[in-house]
């Protein structure tokens, strides 16, 4: 015996697990601390010509990179970023299934069924809850992975370096895939960021 769902009801589905799911996550996120608080201390000291490198209770072991992408948000005050980087997570866990429901011909239902088992996920609430930049890093991991742009490619290997820990392996990849032009605009983009600095 199948089970069947209407397309209607499991978009009415999708809809209200996501508002349920995100919502507590983003209570939490007004309530609690946030991973992302971090960054925003780095980027306004690094904009502020302070040497981040040398606050090491702060673990400043990002790319110069982020530090320049952050330029546009260390204006505002805290309680806000956090606002506007759960905003921006939620546009990168739509963008990730978006380029996943294209690359991997999924349907509707299909797409939907993967955004209800996502947000009612404890790591996918945590992540929203915390302003944790793990949902920026598969977005771009996926961008480098499925469209061949040159420079696009070059642009999302070098935003994915925002995650340190395991950021060695997405320095191997463009040599490793033999993707020459790719390697050369993501040393040129670091490059920048690393004169920028100084």
């Amino acid at each position: 015996m199948s089970f069947q769902i209407s397309n209607k009801l499991l978009t009415i589905l999708t809809i209200f697990v996501s508002i349920i799911f995100i919502g507590k996550a983003f209570y939490n996120l007004l309530n609690y601390g946030s991973d992302f608080e971090t960054s925003y201390i780095l980027g306004k000291s690094f904009w502020s010509g302070v040497d981040v490198f040398s606050l090491e209770n702060k673990n400043p072991y990002y790319p110069h990179i982020w530090y320049i992408a952050l330029f546009p948000i260390i204006h505002f005050e805290f309680e806000i970023i956090k606002i506007i980087f759960f905003v921006l997570n939620l546009f990168f866990f739509y963008g990730s299934i978006f380029i996943l429901k294209t690359n991997f011909k999924l349907n509707n239902n299909e797409s939907k069924v993967l955004i209800i088992m996502s947000v009612i996920s404890t790591p996918f609430t945590n992540l929203l809850a915390i302003g944790n930049i793990s949902l920026l890093v598969l977005f771009f991991i996926l961008v480098y992975y499925f469209y061949f742009n040159y420079f696009l490619k070059g642009l999302a290997l070098s935003i994915a370096l925002v995650k340190y820990n395991i950021s060695f392996l997405f320095i191997l990849l463009p040599f490793l895939q033999n993707k020459k032009k790719v390697a050369i605009i993501f040393i040129i983009l670091n490059l920048i960021s690393v004169l920028f600095y100084y």
